[in-house]
């Protein structure tokens, strides 16, 4: 657990100015390795009890927030909300569960929410498996870019 905080650091860009909102119960693979990875950078941490999406976008644009896990079901709620604006600064948002669609992708990078797509088993401590950014992919359209981002790994 300790080198998978470790490498989370580095994986999900944590700084000593990050915050991380929590949305997901912290026994989900796409959250529990984050408050050792926060804690360990001395990065701060928010918390809501509940999804709540007025309160989500609420915090949003009150804390800063720089980065954030959820799953695709959790994701389309909150690009869709009515309080859903473009954010003034990138927050990374960890997306897992399920694969997030194109359409998804894209409306996310609209609102300024960068994606990362993971795969991963609770048992495995969290995530294992991600898409990497591909240095030709700066050069397609956002519908394409966003297709790209939507797969687990590449082909060889």
């Amino acid at each position: 657990m300790y080198l998978a905080a470790l490498g989370n650091i580095i994986e999900a860009q944590l700084r000593l100015d990050s915050v991380h909102l929590f949305l997901v119960p912290l026994f989900h693979a796409n959250s529990w390795i984050f408050p050792y990875s926060v804690t360990a950078i001395s990065a701060t941490h928010v918390m809501i009890r509940k999804v709540d999406y007025d309160l989500i976008w609420d915090v949003l644009r009150r804390e800063n927030v720089t980065h954030l896990n959820g799953a695709p079901t959790i994701m389309i709620q909150i690009v869709h909300h009515p309080q859903a604006v473009k954010l003034p600064k990138p927050i990374m948002c960890t997306v897992a569960g399920s694969a997030p669609t194109a359409t998804l992708i894209a409306r996310m990078n609209d609102l300024n929410m960068d994606v990362c797509h993971v795969y991963g088993l609770t048992e495995t401590y969290g995530p294992t498996t991600k898409a990497y950014h591909q240095p030709g992919w700066d050069s397609l359209s956002l519908d394409d870019r966003a297709m790209q981002l939507s797969r687990q790994g590449d082909r060889l």
